[in-house]
């Protein structure tokens, strides 16, 4: 959760166990998370769903996996692209109703980390993972040797229940497999010493272009490889979000890997001297700083109207990350340096949407608490010291 100096009450009463209304909040769950998340076999969640709304609660791993998957569709919120007016709001949410499932998960999680069976390490994976935001040793289970790449889809041509069309979940599972190629490649970007600027020398530069040629080709071929269902158009000019969630959170995936992988020299160009640097070089470095920074533009610009999803603990950081990112190239634009600066070119409108951005994170923490306020707070700071004019 990213209200972390928020405390919740424990909850004194149970919700409720209705058949109707659980099977409301695993439609809900289905919806806003399993779409993008499908690591329940929908058939025996539904066949747990019926056992607890029969028979009640009790302390198993599957009575923990059906209180988080209603926690979870409680608190979730369905994907819309369009703006409206109170959309970012806190006291809407059914906070209460998310967290009287939860407290049930909660007292269940011990008991389950004990067990060796499905259901538990479902719960587990429901519980989150927030270890990335740690500075604490890799896990051992990194260094392990995994035969496979990808998990095996299920059967999908099988009856299914719930109201589930098969289309939708081929689709969920193309997504699914999409996202992790897409991973594995961020992975591979973020290890490749070649793009960290160890040698800001013609030589080290020379190293670094070659690396960004081999991913830009990576990330070609996954986009080229994505069946038409899951296919979003390449942004171009000024970019809104996407209508349908899926192609939205994919476009997120591709414009974050391109700004990722032009990120270095952006730096190269605002922090290190390159005067001595070859004239090609140096404009194809400012060229794809130039990059960079319209990629940094293109996700701000792809960012959704706020709501409670399984990413948005990251989107957030990552929307200050690239304001911030534009900010500091205009700032190093006015200062007089002989290297590559002359060479980028910031994108058009950039000094508005930073402007929507900051408003849009103002909007929606302006009755919070919690560790994500740092990011405003730095963004606030970020633009009182802007050189520009907004």
């Amino acid at each position: 959760m990213v209200d972390d100096d928020i405390s919740y009450p424990q909850q004194s009463s149970l919700p409720s166990l209705e058949l109707c209304e659980l099977s409301r909040l695993e439609a809900k769950y289905i919806a806003c998370v399993h779409t993008k998340n499908p690591i329940l076999d929908l058939v025996t969640l539904h066949d747990l769903i019926s056992q607890v709304a029969e028979h009640g609660l009790d302390w198993s791993a599957r009575t923990c996996l059906v209180s988080m998957v209603c926690a979870l569709g409680a608190i979730s919120e369905e994907y819309t692209h369009a703006y409206t007016p109170d959309r970012i709001s806190g006291s809407c949410l059914p906070h209460d109703e998310a967290f009287k499932y939860w407290d049930i998960a909660m007292k269940r999680l011990g008991f389950v980390i004990g067990q060796n069976n499905i259901e538990s390490v479902q719960c587990l994976c429901l519980t989150g993972e927030l270890t990335i935001e740690l500075s604490l040793p890799k896990s051992i289970l990194e260094r392990m040797d995994y035969p496979y790449t990808f998990p095996f889809p299920p059967n999908i041509d099988r009856e299914l229940v719930v109201g589930e069309d098969i289309h939708g979940e081929r689709r969920t599972w193309y997504y699914y497999l999409a996202e992790i190629a897409c991973r594995h490649l961020i992975n591979r970007i973020i290890e490749a010493t070649q793009l960290k600027i160890l040698d800001p020398s013609a030589a080290g530069i020379e190293r670094m272009l070659r690396d960004l040629e081999m991913f830009e080709t990576q990330v070609n071929d996954w986009y080229l490889s994505l069946p038409p269902s899951i296919k979003f158009p390449h942004p171009f000019g000024t970019i809104q979000p996407l209508e349908d969630e899926i192609n939205q959170l994919l476009r997120a995936r591709y414009l974050g890997i391109r700004e990722l992988c032009c990120r270095p020299f952006v730096e190269l160009v605002i922090n290190y001297d390159l005067s001595n640097m070859p004239s090609e070089l140096l404009a194809k470095v400012g060229s794809i700083a130039s990059q960079g920074l319209q990629y940094c533009m293109f996700r701000l610009q792809a960012v959704p109207p706020q709501y409670r999803h399984h990413g948005l603990w990251f989107q957030l950081p990552n929307s200050t990350t690239c304001a911030l990112v534009l900010l500091a190239a205009d700032r190093a634009r006015h200062e007089l340096q002989p290297n590559a600066i002359e060479h980028l070119k910031m994108p058009q409108g950039w000094r508005e949407q930073i402007l929507t951005t900051h408003d849009l994170l103002a909007g929606y923490w302006k009755s919070r608490q919690g560790s994500v306020w740092a990011y405003f707070q730095v963004f606030q700071w970020a633009l009182d010291g802007c050189i520009t004019s907004l």
